[in-house]
């Protein structure tokens, strides 16, 4: 009896919540590698809450493996998001169309420790960047 009973436990803790809760407000949408670069984009269409993203942000790095550099962009909406036309270490120029939907982006450079996360107001248009460093 004492057995059944262990053994539907460890069911129950192994199984796990099939859809586990995303602790971030962050929408991922897509990821795309280009040599030793790789872009994550997601969407968001709240209000930035700075520590929360810098939360976010600080375990994807820990979370970047392999490649040199990482970036993570935030966007309004799902259908806004879109990569750059040019090489990912180029970001996005000034591509006004897509610049106006960006709302934060973070870079990290593996090989010397750049690690920094910007954050626009309204967006990267028409908003002067706020700049953080994550450690």
């Amino acid at each position: 009896m004492k057995l059944r009973l262990l053994l539907a436990i460890a069911v129950v803790f192994s199984c796990g919540n099939p859809h586990p809760v995303n602790k971030y407000p962050y929408q991922y949408i897509e990821t795309k590698q280009e040599e030793s670069n790789e872009m994550l984009l997601y969407a968001y269409n709240d209000s930035i809450n700075p520590e929360v993203l810098k939360k976010f942000c600080t375990e994807k790095k820990a979370g970047f493996k392999s490649g040199i550099f990482h970036f993570i962009v935030i966007f309004d909406k799902k259908e806004n998001a879109s990569f750059p036309k040019n090489p990912l270490t180029a970001m996005y120029g000034m591509d006004k169309d897509i610049l106006m939907h960006i709302r934060a982006s973070y870079t990290f450079n593996k090989l010397n420790g750049y690690s920094k996360l910007t954050v626009y107001e309204k967006n990267a248009y028409e908003s002067a960047p706020v700049v953080s460093d994550i450690h």
